[in-house]
Parts: structure tokens; sequence; C-alpha cells
């Protein structure tokens, strides 16, 4: 009897357990409304943000870097802080019952929709993220299909999420317009029209320079490596201040004479062509006319490139490429 008693007791054990541990498997240890962070960012390979008003963004990632819609270079800073905050963003702390409509309300009008996939585009994860809250230090996120809305934060940072997500459109790319290393170069030629006798091709041929200018009689030089390769380094990063695009006087200044134009050829045989134009400060006349005074200092210029691309730049990042042949042939 006893023994019976004992199996009885046995089996009833093992069934309990059995139970539990079943629960247990079909239960998520986390809870999905609490998990908003992707701990390896290695995982992390697509990512669509979506406005309110529709506009849509797709980051996807191309070996080490990130497409923009599958097209433009996405600048990596901005991309870093994305990855940074999908990889931290944590729970800050529970809001109380009182404060959740108004957060609801908030994440309805002005929420930020971040979707996240893997290698595979099966989707790990998607939330909301908000406005910030009162004192500035927390942001109103939620999970997808969840009523629970939370506070969130990164670790060691105090600011609104929400600014690591809200770029639009051109806010996302790569500004950088020129970007090779000394040897990847075979030619630079500047032309510039008004100054045809300051107009040169610099060759990089078999470890050595050769400079030649536009003027006529033409006249071939070679120049010490180490002026070549000090006028070359200056192509290692350019970048632009802004995209313009959609300029709406774009024509009128692509259709005027540029102050110059710059033609690199890469020794694998690509080829690009950037023109510019200077902007020329505005001043006032005793009459009180404003008028383009072309002997004021430019700051500034609009580029544009055969591909379709249009810059803002300034002449402090570009001017050490602005040279003239005497650049290379003064003592």
């Amino acid at each position: 009897m006893r023994r019976e008693t004992f199996i009885l007791m046995s089996v009833f054990v093992l069934l309990g357990a059995g139970f539990i541990l079943l629960q247990l498997k079909n239960k998520p240890l986390v809870d999905p409304d609490r998990t908003f962070h992707i701990e390896d960012k290695g995982r992390v390979h697509e990512v669509f943000i979506t406005h309110r008003d529709g506009e849509q963004v797709k980051l996807s990632r191309k070996g080490t870097s990130w497409l923009l819609n599958d097209r433009f270079p996405v600048n990596p800073n901005i991309m870093e802080n994305v990855l940074d905050a999908i990889a931290r963003i944590q729970i800050k702390y529970v809001p109380p019952q009182a404060a959740v409509p108004a957060i609801i309300n908030d994440l309805a009008k002005n929420g930020i929709r971040v979707e996240i996939f893997d290698r595979n585009h099966e989707k790990i994860m998607g939330y909301y993220v908000g406005g910030s809250t009162v004192d500035e230090r927390g942001t109103h996120i939620i999970r997808e299909n969840s009523d629970l809305p939370m506070i969130g934060e990164l670790a060691g940072w105090e600011g609104n999420l929400r600014f690591r997500f809200r770029m639009r459109g051109n806010e996302w790319r790569d500004k950088t317009i020129f970007q090779y290393k000394v040897n990847e170069l075979k030619s630079v030629q500047l032309i510039y029209p008004k100054q045809q006798l300051a107009s040169f091709t610099l060759t990089q041929q078999n470890g050595s320079f050769q400079l030649e200018s536009s003027s006529t009689p033409q006249k071939i030089v070679k120049i010490t490596n180490a002026r070549g390769i000090a006028y070359l380094s200056g192509f290692e990063k350019l970048g632009a201040e802004a995209f313009e695009t959609g300029n709406p006087y774009r024509d009128s200044i692509e259709n005027s004479l540029p102050f110059v134009s710059i033609k690199v050829q890469e020794k694998k045989g690509t080829q690009r062509t950037l023109k510019v134009w200077p902007i020329y400060p505005l001043q006032s006349s005793d009459e009180g006319v404003v008028f383009r005074n072309e002997n004021g200092t430019v700051e500034r210029y609009f580029a544009g490139e055969e591909n379709g691309e249009f810059y803002l730049i300034q002449d402090r990042v570009f001017r050490k490429i602005f040279r003239g042949i005497d650049f290379f042939t003064r003592n």
C-alpha cells in the first residue's frame, strides 16, 4: 500500500513538473511590452522608419556601409547613432496610469514607427517613438500591438530618443563628394574658364607626376612627388554642406559660366566631373540697390555633377584643391 502511494505521488509530481515546464516553454521569458533593445547590432540589416505623414525611409546594410532606399550612401555617423539607439534603448520607468491617455495621444499624433529586420528580412522588432517627457529626460515609446506605453531612454544619455530617428530625405545621406586615396587617382584636371593660364592637368604614372598646362603653347613639366602627393591628398575627404538638388534656380545657375570645372579620373577607369559656381556676397549701393559684389569674399559655391547631384559647398573645405598651375611650379 505504501509502495502504491509512493508511485502515485511520483506520477503526480512528474505530471506537475511537466505541466510547469510546458507553461514556461510557451511563455516568453521577457515581457515583449518591456523589451525595446537589440543588443547585437550585427543582427540588424534593415531599418524602416515611417513618419505620421506617410514618408518612409529604408536603411539597408550593404557590407560595412548602409544605403538609403537602396540607392544613396547613408551618412555613417548618423547611421551609427541609429544603431546605437537600437542597441541601447531601455525603459526608464513605467508611467502612472493617469498619464497614459496623454502619452497614447502623443504617440498617435507624432509617433515615428521603427521596424527592424534581420538579414533574412524577418522582422525582429517594431515600436513607435514619440515626444519627450516634461523634463525632456525621457521619451514616449510603445511596442507594436501593445497598449502599454513606456518612458524610454538610452543608458548613460539624457535626451529625446526621437532625435535619432527623425531625419527626412536627404538628411540621411552621406554628403561626401570626393573620397580617394592618392594611389587611386590617375589624373586631376582643373579648368578655369576665366583664368585659362591657371588651368592644368596633373597626371600620376609609375610613381611620378606630370603637369600639363592648358595654355597655348602647352607646357609639360615634371614636378616633385612630394608636391603631387600633397595636392592629391586634398581629395581624400571632401564633402558638401548640403544637397541643393531641388534648388529652384538650378537651371539658370548651371547655364552660367562656372568658376572651375574639376575632372577626376581613377586608375580603374571611372571618371567624374564637378562644376563649381561662386555665390557672390550681396551689397547695397548708395541708392539702396542690391547687387552681387563679384569682388567680395566668396564663402560658398554651388556645385553640380553629371549624375544629377547638386550641392552647396564651402570655400574653407574646398580651397585646398582650388589651385592654379603656379602652385606646382613656384619655388
